[in-house]
């Protein structure tokens, strides 16, 4: 067998399939960037931990060299990590250093974190926006997608429900403003600009909670999005349909809202 080579003093990442990992005791499938001949053995000691949505498998490596090894070639100590799509990667680690147990120590450290602020969204630097009102941060967003930068949210505007804008696919309506058509949607929302708050309204009672399709995200451009809804109701033998329902989903094609182009 063979084993990696001493020069960099670097953690040395290496990936390589894990069907040919499974069941294996040896090293024959690491991708070594030089090799020198020698004989390898494992033992093996595994950390486990849950992150938020994936769940990841430490095992820590010792290499140890056969007698006839070379003293320039001292045992390598490695570092496998797991994924929750079954890549995996090993690391490399010179003897005689504390980079393993950091990194060990690392992983452990942000993946059992105290509190909901620790998390890297709140803790990968300080806050772009100078706005801290979340509504006209969210009106702000809407004009931008609209592409009426230019215009600027207000309390004032919010109170009195003149943020109606529209382009040429998409509006802003304010029928959710009190929150009574669908509570855990926010106060405004982007929908197409062919479908009347009364056909939303009529929609919304297709879908679970009151979550009707309304735009996350679209191309300023194209006008092409991205949209978020709950599951239609359409029960398990009735097999209902709902025609407002229908009308709102196929009014997502720009081309059904006024797009003389090709659809997206």
């Amino acid at each position: 067998m063979t084993a990696p080579r001493n020069s960099s003093r670097r953690l040395r990442s290496l990936r390589y399939s894990s069907e040919n990992m499974e069941g294996t005791g040896s090293w024959d499938v690491l991708e070594w960037t030089k090799l020198d001949q020698a004989s390898w053995s494992s033992s093996y000691s595994n950390l486990d931990c849950l992150l938020d949505s994936e769940r990841i498998t430490f095992e820590v490596q010792k290499v140890h060299s056969s007698r006839h090894q070379s003293t320039k070639n001292p045992p390598k100590r490695l570092l496998q990590v797991t994924g929750k799509d079954m890549r995996i990667i090993v690391y490399g680690f010179r003897p005689g250093t504390k980079q393993r147990r950091s990194l060990v120590d690392a992983l452990l450290r942000c993946s059992n974190l105290e509190r909901v602020w620790d998390l890297y969204a709140f803790t990968c630097g300080p806050s772009k926006f100078g706005n801290k009102n979340p509504k006209e941060r969210l009106l702000n967003e809407y004009f931008r997608l609209l592409g009426k930068g230019s215009l600027r949210a207000s309390m004032n505007m919010i109170k009195d429900g003149s943020f109606s804008v529209s382009n040429d696919f998409w509006r802003i309506t304010d029928l959710n403003s009190n929150y009574n058509l669908c509570p855990t949607y926010p106060f405004a929302l982007m929908v197409p600009k062919s479908i009347s708050d009364e056909e939303l309204t009529q929609a919304s009672t297709f879908r679970a909670k009151s979550r009707l399709p309304v735009i996350s995200w679209c191309h300023p451009g194209t006008g092409a999005v991205i949209a978020r809804s709950s599951q239609p109701l359409v029960g398990l033998m009735m097999n209902m349909r709902s025609n407002f329902d229908e009308k709102l989903v196929a009014s997502f094609c720009t081309q059904l809202a006024g797009h003389k182009g090709a659809p997206r």
